[in-house]
């Protein structure tokens, strides 16, 4: 594993080669034989995730305990047991667009919780994020029998906090956590998403 990430930090792959986990779905693109998938993340591409931090105040919003670097050593420690690291790739290609996790949540079962989203900095502000996280609902509401979703966000993560609400998740309330020994409290929002809105608003959709 380490000559492999030695490997890719040398020269990080540009395209996808993650399983699939969802049908591929047409969108409204320039592109009009373009598709997005949400499949298993490939560990193999964790370097890439690294060039996708572009600013100390993208670091802080996606992973706030680390203090200088991350590695792709860390990104693969995100993950849980029972987990799912999981990626958006876009057809033909594939490209990778945007990655997260859904971890189960201890002693809840039902209950998961979305962390580390992160999006192609290029693909920023173009709807990318929305389907991403809508992939993830549906995966999780349809194969791993989720109850509900939960994350939490900086409140200066405006961009985030839009996506999310466009995705059908609502505030429930604040935490504070401290990240690092010496560092700072922190208050973050709490947003969360039940299986009956879920259910509500796939039926919006489809009508």
């Amino acid at each position: 594993m380490t000559r492999l990430l030695n490997r890719f930090r040398r020269s990080p792959p540009q395209q996808a080669c993650s399983t699939p986990v969802d049908r591929p779905g047409n969108i409204a693109d320039p592109n009009p034989e373009a598709a997005y998938q949400l499949c298993q993340f490939d560990d193999r591409l964790a370097p890439v995730l690294l060039r996708w931090v572009d600013s100390p105040r993208v670091l802080r919003w996606l992973a706030p305990s680390v203090e200088r670097a991350l590695t792709p050593d860390m990104v693969l420690e995100w993950r849980r047991k029972g987990g799912r690291p999981l990626c958006l790739v876009r057809h033909p290609g594939p490209t990778l667009l945007a990655y997260g996790e859904l971890n189960p949540m201890r002693h809840q079962p039902g209950h998961y919780w979305l962390g580390h989203i992160l999006v192609d900095p290029v693909k920023r502000g173009k709807g990318i994020g929305t389907r991403f996280i809508r992939a993830m609902e549906r995966y999780a509401f349809r194969s791993m029998g989720a109850l509900q979703l939960s994350l939490v966000v900086f409140p200066d993560n405006r961009s985030a906090i839009a996506c999310y609400g466009r995705a059908g998740f609502r505030s429930v309330g604040e935490e504070h956590h401290r990240f690092l020994p010496s560092g700072p409290m922190h208050c973050l929002l709490r947003m969360t998403l039940m299986r009956s809105e879920w259910e509500s608003l796939e039926d919006r959709h489809s009508a």
